[in-house]
């Protein structure tokens, strides 16, 4: 409106981000000559989509935050609503498989499928689900009249996640909860911690009560990370993935300690993946496996072999080409692109805890949506991760003025 294209103006005097923005470009461009690589036309592009999303985060952070039990309401219609009537999604899709008597309930004498709504896997429906109900239920214990529409939406949503669990839900919810517990237990009222500990019991019930829940979590083996050992045996896939992303993140710490870049975790994959052979034919447990190796035991495949000459590890094909971009987990994803730059923005993080006086839904939503995501992420933009990152750089001087003119 001002036509003012000065740099403070456009990022609305957000001093913190504007550094934060020129880092990211200046340590992208600074990596790719450091290293002689290649600049990507995708990666460009991230970063100009980076830089829109900045600017209207600055100039609209505080309408959201105004708004933000209003923006809650509206995504519990929409969510509850798709649940019950889309039938473009499958019940219960995932491993763990579980099912409440209740949920067997409302299927047969209610005749609905609570589906997993607007997601398309049951993992990328808990990692939102749990940033909404701690949010959820703070609105609903601070409020001094209760919302019966509200609270009826808040009940359907956790009917529909029970229908449709996920180990990334369970171990969310558990981590979260405790994370909670160590920073604000003084700062929120009991009534919450006692509906979010029984909603944590219900969980954990049902996740230590199947096997099939609990096996991406005990099948992970430190000893093999530490071997880098990526060979599937009975190790499920998802299991795999991390201790994949876990080395890269270790090794790019010890190797290349100034990261791989921002959207760099794909050439960190493909990097650490190049030491293994992923041939299907050279797998030990394929069919007629015998009759493909020499003598010496060596697979025929002429790409076992390292640059050394050193006969390469093994590991299952499909672990090279999954979740090269996002490796599961955004903590490890930061890690792998910006080294140890990662450190400063657990920093912030940390900081930014501990200068919330009095905690609001939105601060609480933040705070869960962070850590949800760096356990279970799907990258920077999408589930909002980027908006976490901007909060904890956002100058709080201009917030405050905000909220005083409106009042």
């Amino acid at each position: 409106k001002k036509k003012n294209f000065h740099p403070k103006e456009i990022f609305n005097n957000q001093k913190y981000i504007i550094i934060f923005i020129l880092f990211i470009f200046t340590h992208f461009v600074f990596v790719k000559i450091y290293y002689n690589e290649l600049f990507d036309k995708s990666e460009i592009v991230n970063l100009i989509y980076l830089l829109l999303l900045t600017i209207i985060y600055c100039h609209y952070r505080n309408i959201i935050i105004i708004n933000f039990k209003k923006i809650i309401f509206f995504y519990l219609i929409i969510f509850v609503g798709y649940s019950i009537f889309e039938d473009s999604q499958y019940y219960n899709l995932g491993q763990c498989n579980v099912d409440l008597f209740l949920i067997d309930m409302v299927r047969k004498y209610f005749q609905v499928d609570l589906t997993n709504s607007i997601y398309l896997e049951n993992s990328h429906l808990a990692i939102m689900s749990v940033g909404v109900f701690f949010s959820s239920i703070y609105i609903l214990v601070q409020d001094k009249k209760i919302n019966i529409l509200f609270l009826l939406l808040f009940l359907t949503e956790v009917l529909v996640v029970l229908n449709n669990l996920s180990t990334t839900y369970f171990v969310c919810y558990f981590i979260t909860q405790i994370f909670l517990l160590f920073f604000f237990l003084r700062k929120i009222n009991i009534k919450f911690w006692i509906f979010t500990i029984l909603l944590l019991s219900i969980n954990s019930y049902l996740f230590f009560s199947d096997k099939n829940c609990t096996v991406k979590v005990t099948d992970f083996k430190v000893k093999e990370v530490l071997e880098e050992n990526l060979e599937q045996n009975e190790t499920n896939l998802t299991t795999l993935i991390y201790k994949r992303s876990v080395i890269i993140a270790l090794n790019t710490l010890k190797n290349r300690s100034l990261g791989w870049g921002i959207d760099g975790m794909d050439n960190a994959t493909n990097d650490l993946m190049s030491n293994y052979n992923t041939n299907p034919e050279c797998d030990p447990s394929s069919v007629g496996y015998e009759d493909k190796i020499t003598k010496d035991g060596i697979c025929n495949d002429p790409n076992s072999f390292d640059r050394n000459g050193e006969r390469k590890k093994f590991s299952t094909w499909t672990i090279k080409l999954l979740n090269t971009k996002d490796g599961l987990s955004n903590i490890f994803k930061m890690f792998t692109e910006f080294g140890i730059f990662t450190f400063i923005i657990l920093f912030y993080f940390i900081k930014y805890i501990r200068n919330i006086q009095n905690i609001n839904p939105y601060n609480l939503f933040i705070i869960v949506l962070f850590v949800t995501m760096c356990i279970r992420g799907v990258g920077y933009f999408n589930g909002g991760f980027i908006f976490c990152l901007l909060e904890f750089m956002y100058y709080k001087k201009f917030s405050n003025e905000f909220e005083f003119k409106k009042n």
